[in-house]
């Protein structure tokens, strides 16, 4: 799988091709949705940004690890962690917390981490610092996302910034600026991205102006490119809320060939409260239909507790547990 960013994003959930068992703490990130908005709101509920500061120490080098100390680390080492650390793999807590905490403190940090944001082409890289820039809401980013999202010619550069507003508070321009966007553009980039950018202030737009977003969604998780059905599938989960479409839509991603997608899916269902039998039914297909993803797994049998099961649907969830976390724990 190439991301589980879904939201999204949330890279330090991100798998690296070992063998090791999944972490229950990244699978729950995973489900992007109203996960991730929770934990930005909530500072991800592990100190990001808080607490302790910490500087740089390793036999590789002064910023290759962490180690508690009374002082804040400089710049200079701030700027030697982003320079050092692999953002294409999973990200320890430590430099994220560190750095999380500078960008709030200090412009040089901010600067070179907007700067590597921007340049960086690989997605895992970028979803691992558009993770770190958004962990908590930042009026300077904000103020750069909402530049970028304007560019009038860069579509890189406007998707960039719509992902960035995306762990935003968000008001009536920002809104408007994503959901223009999400109806105009053709590019799967800029869809994606204002599609994942599309929240409302809940005291200034009309709810039957969001039920017009239904229609919209609804047709982009049709889209022929993984990253607008992800998208718009969990944003669906959120605009529709007479379930117009959304049951229907998450059953049929739930099966969709780009393992991203339905991952996607599968938090979707969380988002929306589904808990038919269809769903739950489609659920324990995925189960036994990946075998060898066993992240996906993971995230899928974490939505199990919402659902009631029979004693044979009880017994493989037991099983799967066991298989995947190494313990046989009661539901």
């Amino acid at each position: 799988m190439k991301n589980l960013h879904l939201l999204p994003p949330l890279a330090w959930a991100k798998r690296s091709g070992s063998s090791a068992k999944p972490s229950l703490t990244g699978l729950v990130l995973i489900l992007s949705g109203a996960a991730l908005m929770f934990a930005m709101g909530m500072g991800m509920g592990m100190g990001m940004g808080m607490g302790t500061a910490r500087v740089l120490q390793s036999d590789k080098g002064p910023t290759a690890q962490l180690a508690t100390a009374a002082v804040e680390p400089s710049d200079s080492q701030l700027l030697a962690l982003l320079r050092d650390t692999n953002w294409n793999e999973p990200v320890p807590a430590e430099p994220m917390e560190a750095l999380a905490a500078s960008l709030h403190r200090s412009d040089l940090i901010r600067a070179e981490v907007l700067k590597r944001y921007q340049q960086e082409t690989q997605e895992t890289a970028k979803s691992n610092l558009r993770l770190l820039l958004t962990i908590s809401p930042n009026a300077e980013v904000a103020a750069v996302a909402l530049t970028w999202a304007e560019h009038p010619s860069s579509v890189a550069t406007r998707a960039d910034g719509l992902r960035l507003l995306t762990a935003q508070p968000p008001n009536l321009k920002t809104y408007h600026l994503a959901k223009e966007a999400m109806e105009q553009e053709t590019d799967p980039r800029l869809l994606a991205a204002a599609t994942w950018a599309l929240r409302f202030p809940q005291d200034v737009v009309d709810p039957a102006e969001l039920q017009s977003l239904v229609p919209r969604l609804h047709a982009l998780t049709q889209h022929s490119d993984p990253r607008v059905r992800s998208a718009s599938i969990q944003r669906l989960a959120v605009f529709d809320r007479f379930k117009r479409h959304i049951e229907q839509d998450v059953l049929r991603l739930l099966t969709d060939p780009d393992p991203d997608v339905r991952i996607a899916a599968v938090g979707a269902t969380s988002v929306a409260a589904l808990s038919s039998d269809s769903i739950k039914q489609g659920l324990f297909d995925m189960l036994g239909n990946n075998k060898s993803d066993s992240e996906l797994r993971s995230v899928v049998l974490l939505q199990m507790d919402r659902f009631g099961l029979s004693p044979q649907e009880y017994s493989i969830y037991r099983a799967t547990h066991h298989e995947l976390f190494g313990d046989s724990s009661d539901k």
